[in-house]
């Protein structure tokens, strides 16, 4: 009997092992007893990717290579269909998980009853960014009185609709971790 994963963090990439790298290596960090795994599509199957997540000698990560370059949708529902946990999340292969952060999830995913977890999301602006005076920066709203809340998705909907709220606070699809 296969057991389910509780979350998946799934990484569509596409040639770039140089970013790819930061992104597994905060993977990586992740506390080992955390139920979770993390799904790496390599499209187009680069060998440089392959050697990378091979070589971080993690039982959570899981590699799968299509043959041909595939289009961007394709590739992400591919990387979606080899999630095998309950809720599953996106993040770029520029992107990185802070500290704890798959932890933090899934102890409030674990209670259940919920269908779906969104966070506010940090920006950095890597070493090469186009504009000098945001490169190697991290950007973050950081409230120290916010605390998991539940929303309804329907009233929040409409307020946005009616701008009363930002957009900017919905789940977006590389923020929130959703119910399979």
């Amino acid at each position: 009997m296969v057991i389910m994963p509780l979350l998946s963090v799934v990484v569509p990439t596409l040639d770039r092992p140089d970013t790819l790298r930061h992104a597994l290596a905060t993977m990586a960090c992740q506390p080992a007893d955390v139920d979770c795994e993390f799904i790496v599509q390599n499209n187009g199957g680069n060998p440089e990717i392959a050697e990378m997540v091979e070589g971080l000698k993690d039982a959570r990560f899981k590699h799968f290579a299509s043959d041909t370059v595939l289009t961007m949708t394709d590739n992400w529902e591919s990387a979606l269909g080899h999630a095998a946990g309950e809720y599953a999340t996106f993040i770029g292969d520029d992107d990185g998980l802070m500290p704890y952060a798959c932890a933090t999830a899934t102890d409030i995913l674990a209670g259940g009853a919920i269908d779906l977890l969104s966070w506010r999301a940090y920006s950095y602006y890597w070493p090469n960014y186009y504009h000098p005076a945001f490169r190697n920066r991290l950007l973050a709203e950081i409230d120290f009185t916010s605390s998991v809340k539940r929303v309804s998705s329907r009233r929040e909907l409409a307020r946005v609709f009616a701008f009363q709220a930002h957009y900017a606070y919905l789940p977006m699809m590389r923020s929130p971790a959703c119910a399979g």
